[in-house]
């Protein structure tokens, strides 16, 4: 038989051989920022302000308040940095393999101080990534991360996976929110995936933190094969 696949993404299109189970859904907001840094938050002839965007809903907020002006900015490649080097801004610093990532980078980048501005989810607020990535950033400037878009948990996901996760099945998943909303839901599941592929070093490692113990680790998942 068959492997199905369960692709989890809001994006995600249907193919032979899967079956759309969204476990996210995406409220983008007003950029919740300024248009320039509020008086005192400048931090002085040398330094800069440095915007991180980390997902293709913190530059989908930026583009949906008439794009605001940035100064410097860094972003997560390849998907986050093409979406903004589609509406012509080419980061200064970029980084694969999640904010803890990029944040040494710009920390490798930078020898003046900075001010961050760092757009994110409510669900990235809790995130140990983030959490790790701010102790790294905030030797060298003030962080002030802000939510820009909020994820949620869709309407009946108990049901949908209920009805999806049978036979040969395995499954993918693009950002952490979607795999806690997965175990969140707590569906009925009889049979372990056959696989669970995942996006970006904090998408494994949250699926790998709560999976049961007979079912699989993650695998990675590339940007070219999750599109």
């Amino acid at each position: 038989m068959a492997t199905t696949w369960l692709l989890t993404r809001e994006t995600d299109e249907p193919r032979a051989d899967a079956i759309v189970v969204p476990c996210v859904e995406t409220k983008v907001l007003p950029w919740p920022f300024s248009a320039r840094s509020a008086p005192g938050e400048r931090v002085g002839v040398r330094g800069c302000e440095l915007t991180l965007f980390t997902s293709a809903k913190s530059v989908a907020a930026w583009v949906g308040s008439n794009r605001p002006p940035l100064q410097k900015v860094a972003a997560l490649r390849p998907a986050t940095s093409s979406e903004l080097e589609k509406h012509g801004i080419t980061p200064d610093i970029t980084a694969e393999g999640g904010v803890v990532a990029l944040a040494h980078a710009i920390r490798a980048w930078c020898n003046f101080p900075v001010h961050f501005r760092y757009p994110t989810s409510n669900a990235g607020l809790d995130s140990p990534e983030q959490a790790e990535a701010i102790d790294l950033l905030s030797g060298i400037g003030k962080v002030d991360r802000r939510v820009a878009y909020e994820v949620t948990a869709p309407a009946g996901l108990r049901e949908s996976l209920q009805g999806a996760a049978k036979g040969d099945w395995a499954i993918s998943f693009a950002s952490p929110s979607a795999v806690h909303h997965f175990f969140a839901a707590r569906a009925v599941i009889t049979s372990a995936p056959k696989e669970a592929a995942c996006l970006g070093a904090s998408t494994v490692r949250a699926w790998n933190d709560r999976r049961p113990k007979d079912w699989p680790e993650a695998s990675p998942l590339t940007e070219k094969v999750a599109s």
